[in-house]
């Protein structure tokens, strides 16, 4: 009885593990690509921010 109990518990664990895993709704989808890694980068750290616009307006040079 116990290791059905135990058996039970870990099953719901992972179902649990799972769901939390996933991408919520509102997650903007990963790039793939020769650029994905600097368009995932301008997501995550850029537009939760500022606007698109105002990333795709910014000039400057690598020490900039």
């Amino acid at each position: 009885m116990t290791r059905l109990v135990l058996n039970v518990a870990a099953f719901l664990m992972f179902i649990a593990l799972v769901i939390l895993a996933q991408a919520p709704d509102g997650a903007a989808p990963a790039f793939k690509g020769p650029d994905a890694v600097a368009a995932n980068l301008v997501n995550i750290a850029c537009a939760s921010c500022h606007s698109l616009d105002r990333v795709k307006n910014k000039v400057a040079d690598k020490d900039g």
